[in-house]
């Protein structure tokens, strides 16, 4: 199938001005409402219908946006009626990270590289020395933020990819396809997992496109995430009378509880691959009287109904707590509460039960020209909760580099890489 591989330059135009169009759309999410609207924040829904007047003008069928954010469509199938295929979906979230977002939004630019430490703005730069990957990109063009946000390719680019690969099927009507059902959804960065998608005869598989790196990078392997809530109250005290009254302040306690989770040498920052982490995740309600914060946990387990390497981490949480608990304030009249919560759990041990999930995806990067790369994801993906779910899917890049900060970028030439992987993996080639 030759043709997947050409480009035209509209739309390879439609790729670029679409992706930065939705740059621009101020999208973060805000995890502190996720239990009063969805989506949490307007800038989402903005998004999702730039999306659904792109859907429509390409006349695709069963458009809906309901009033929750979730956007889903079909590209119905072209091939012979006697010719059978697997309904495919590919997926992708409206919203971008929260702990990136910027003071006026994002304003994106566009590089056109020719070598050296990359100048993004506001004291942003990506040096060579630090990013191996920028000697590669020599000659591309290159989208980044001004330097006072992330850019939000994660998981625009990714909707810009999909809408670029409906164009280019609407373009090349003699390319044979199967059902191909689009769907775009809210609030994943606060680990929303697309709890409100619809599933029941939706698809056969599905693929978000939410990963990053070069094109033949694919996910089939995920952290467990669990969160555990510390709760802690204490004893009001007039803060004048504090040492007379043995007061003790909440937010002291929760400061040790932190240092001491740092001091396990599990943290987010120092470790990396496969090493699991406990780390601080948010706070709430700080005063002297109480304060509540939450911590991730995540490892690499695959027993998904006990993972143990969570156990481990839930237990260095509650030794902490009450390590404090019975030693420093004991008969202080302080409380210090633990609950855990379950978030997603490993995206490889639902996959070993549908192998091709993995198999369509691995032939159609090597169809797309590209070797194929497994990239274990150290976080969460929508997918994780949708498999778990019942919709067996997997993870493919959008092209994105640096993710979730000021120094986030979205090559072109990688963007239209992975466009022609999305095409080889929906396309149904032989059958003319």
């Amino acid at each position: 199938m030759p043709e997947v591989y050409r480009f035209s330059r509209d739309e390879e135009e439609f790729l670029l001005k679409t992706a930065m169009d939705l740059f621009e759309i101020e999208s973060s999410s805000d995890a502190s409402r996720m239990e009063e609207i969805s989506p949490t924040t307007p800038g989402q829904m903005e998004v999702a219908e730039y999306i659904q007047n792109i859907l429509e003008r390409l006349g695709l069928a069963e458009i809906n946006l309901d009033t929750n954010g979730y956007l889903t469509a079909c590209l119905p199938s072209n091939l012979p009626a006697d010719i059978e295929a697997p309904t495919i979906a590919l997926l992708a979230h409206t919203d971008t990270d929260p702990t990136s977002k910027g003071p006026d939004g994002v304003n994106p630019k566009l590089h056109g590289y020719q070598g050296g430490d990359l100048v993004i703005g506001h004291d942003q730069v990506l040096t060579v020395e630090d990013y191996p990957y920028l000697p590669s990109l020599i000659g591309q063009q290159i989208v980044s933020s001004d330097g006072t946000s992330s850019l939000g390719a994660d998981c625009k680019a990714g909707i810009a990819e999909i809408l670029t690969m409906l164009v280019w099927y609407s373009n090349h009507p003699e390319v044979c396809h199967g059902p191909i059902k689009v769907a775009f959804f809210p609030d994943e960065e606060v680990e929303g997992q697309a709890k409100q998608l619809n599933i029941e005869g939706f698809a056969d598989f599905a693929y978000t496109v939410d990963g990053s790196g070069p094109a033949g990078n694919y996910t089939i392997e995920t952290f467990n995430g669990y969160t555990a809530h510390v709760d802690i109250s204490c004893l009001p005290v007039f803060p004048g009378d504090g040492k007379k009254h043995g007061m003790v302040n909440a937010m002291n306690v929760a400061a040790r509880l932190i240092r001491g989770i740092e001091d396990l040498g599990m943290v987010a920052e120092t470790t990396e691959k496969r090493e699991p982490y406990i780390s601080p995740m948010r706070t709430a309600e700080w005063d002297f009287t109480q304060a509540s914060l939450q911590f991730m946990l995540r490892s690499f387990d695959l027993d998904n109904e006990d993972p143990p390497g969570i156990l481990q981490l839930k237990a260095r949480v509650r030794d902490n707590c009450n390590n404090l608990q019975l030693g420093r304030y004991k008969d202080t009249g302080t409380k210090i509460e633990v609950r855990m919560e379950k978030g997603y759990h490993n995206l490889h041990e639902k996959l070993r039960e549908t192998p091709e999930v993995i198999e369509r995806m691995i032939s159609a990067i090597r169809s797309a020209g590209f070797d194929p790369v497994s990239e274990p994801a150290r976080g969460g993906l929508d997918i994780c909760g949708l498999i778990e779910r019942g919709l067996p899917g997997a993870n493919v890049s959008n092209g994105s580099l640096f993710i979730h900060s000021n120094r986030e970028i979205w090559p072109l030439n990688w963007g239209k890489d992975c466009t022609k992987v999305l095409i080889h993996l929906t396309a149904v080639p032989n059958t003319q």
